[in-house]
């Protein structure tokens, strides 16, 4: 549900075709941690990425090549999704996998951006009170990227506290003497706010056991 979710909201956003985007959501539901991590890569460069490989031209080009190519870059960008991530649980790193996501559109690309979808899943402690979750996430560094990040829960859960909630929140209401960068801040059609702002490579959530 939260994969389907992400994926639906992930076409929501107006940033300019150039822009990559990322989104990293963690859900405290039952006894189980879900983080999903999206990524949306701009259409051309993955387009050039596959010309570069295959020499593809609009004159003409191999079918099943172009295929191939566009498979292993897909591979290759959830492995470099996967192994950019790190989790820790009341401080304590954990070997938490993560994979590509199998829904039909994870790989796929509407006229703007590629999508891609990872997804690990952990067993939280059963125990009553508060647990903290941190998730850093170092993917394509050098690129110029709008981040957000979404803590969830369900029952037992709550949202005792998360990292992201001022920053967003300073993001979307500036003071009213400030001069946005109207290129580091935006607004999807959601609601959302999304910045250029590293910080938000890492959510820090503190999930409290009901």
């Amino acid at each position: 549900m939260l994969t389907v979710m992400l994926a639906a909201t992930a076409l929501a956003h107006p940033f300019q075709p150039s822009a990559w985007s990322m989104r990293t959501s963690v859900k405290a539901e039952g006894d189980a941690l879900d983080i999903v991590v999206a990524l949306e890569a701009p259409t051309f460069v993955v387009l050039k990425a596959l010309v570069d490989k295959t020499g593809a031209t609009t004159g003409g080009f191999n079918k099943a090549e172009v295929e191939k190519a566009r498979d292993d870059f897909n591979d290759a960008t959830w492995d470099t999704l996967s192994r950019s991530l790190s989790v820790t649980i009341d401080g304590a790193p954990i070997p938490m996998v993560f994979e590509a996501v199998d829904t039909p559109i994870n790989g796929k690309a509407n006229d703007q951006f590629f999508l891609y979808l990872v997804e690990g899943r952990w067993e939280l402690p059963r125990r009553p009170g508060a647990v903290a979750v941190s998730v850093r996430n170092t993917a394509y560094p050098d690129e110029p990227m709008y981040l957000t990040a979404q803590p969830l829960a369900r029952s037992p859960w709550t949202v005792d506290d998360a990292s992201s909630e001022l920053l967003l929140r300073l993001g979307e209401c500036l003071p009213d003497d400030a001069e946005p960068d109207i290129d580091a801040v935006d607004v999807d059609e959601e609601g959302e706010v999304w910045l250029k702002d590293d910080r938000l490579r890492t959510l820090d959530v503190v999930f409290q056991r009901g």
